[in-house]
């Protein structure tokens, strides 16, 4: 699917959110895949209660603008272009669900950066911009020493896999 054309994943998109399984995983796999769009991550992390990992998203051609549609003519669209020939591809977050899916299911948020190196949650009208780095932060809470599988991409076709895993001391003792 690598060079995905924005009306294909709109299609996809569309299809995913109508059998009601539409979370952040399958929204970032698929937008991920569109031409122009490159993303890394931070990978594993050991980390306690509160896990925190970092996806770095770039895009060379689309700008990519996410809100809430619900009550306007775009509340039935997930993914979906305002003008014919723009290169902004609009995102309803109506359409999405607030967790991203892990094993085991965890709660997990979606932040953006602010001013001053501070974290706020995802909202009306924050986009990606073409010819920049857009960071994404993902912080999951979960047990101490459970370790927690989360990925983005499609079922069978991850894009990463990344661990969020749980510590112990030499002893097998949880570690504040």
């Amino acid at each position: 699917m690598a060079g995905l054309k924005w009306q294909k994943a709109a299609i996809i998109l569309a299809l995913a959110a109508g059998a009601g399984i539409l979370g952040y995983v399958q929204l970032f796999g698929v937008l991920f895949q569109l031409s122009g769009i490159n993303a890394t991550y931070s990978g594993d992390q050991v980390c306690g209660f509160k896990c925190e990992s970092y996806i770095n998203v770039t895009t060379s051609y689309w700008r990519i603008c996410f809100a809430h549609y619900k009550g306007t003519k775009y509340e039935n669209e997930t993914l979906f272009k305002k003008v014919s020939r723009s290169r902004t591809l609009h995102v309803n977050l109506d359409k999405v669900d607030n967790l991203i899916s892990t094993d085991p299911k965890v709660p997990v948020g979606w932040f953006v950066p602010t001013y001053g190196g501070k974290w706020r949650p995802i909202k009306d009208r924050d986009c990606w911009e073409r010819g920049k780095i857009n960071r994404i932060k993902l912080v999951g809470y979960k047990p101490l020493n459970l370790t927690v599988k989360w990925s983005f991409g499609l079922p069978g076709k991850e894009l990463a896999d990344p661990l969020w895993i749980g510590f112990v001391d030499l002893l097998g003792e949880p570690q504040i």
